[in-house]
């Protein structure tokens, strides 16, 4: 047994084999197995729908939220959303979890989102999960942003 992660990213197909590399060198780095083996790092980079089976895996990871969770809605002042209504999957218990279930980046904060001009569709007040769950909000970010950096910069940025 050893660590068992998913990670999900839209890596466009051009950036695929850049990526990869990417991955096995930072996780090599990081790993005290060396060589590290072929079948540590499994990827899954069908070519058509990335956005959509993203939203699928991660809705799937979310299918043991609390069915009683609620976050603030940005719909109206003082109202709250069920979690659950906007996971398209029935609750289902995830079993013993003996550590960290759940996390954020203060990469992307509220704040930082802010400070850089963005705003979610949920925080426009966009509820819709076949909105959500699309890749329209990606492609508007990546009509805007995509081509003023390359995919180089970004993971030498990362310092792995």
């Amino acid at each position: 047994m050893g660590l068992h992660t998913h990670l999900m990213a839209a890596v466009p197909n051009e950036h695929r084999s850049a990526f990869r590399e990417w991955v096995r060198d930072c996780l090599g780095k990081q790993s005290r197995i060396s060589p590290m083996p072929a079948t540590a790092v499994h990827f899954d980079t069908r070519p058509s729908k990335q956005i959509e089976r993203q939203w699928e895996s991660f809705q799937y990871l979310c299918k043991g939220v609390s069915p009683y969770a609620t976050i603030k809605s940005s719909l109206g002042e003082g109202e709250t959303v069920f979690l659950s209504d906007l996971i398209g999957r029935e609750y289902e218990c995830p079993g013993q979890m003996n550590c960290k279930r759940v996390g954020f980046s203060p990469r992307i904060g509220k704040r930082v989102r802010k400070n850089a001009g963005y705003s979610s569709m949920l925080e426009q007040g966009i509820a819709d999960r076949r909105r959500l769950y699309s890749d329209e909000e990606y492609r508007k970010w990546q009509d805007d942003q995509w081509a003023k950096v390359s995919i180089e910069d970004r993971l030498a940025a990362l310092n792995c």
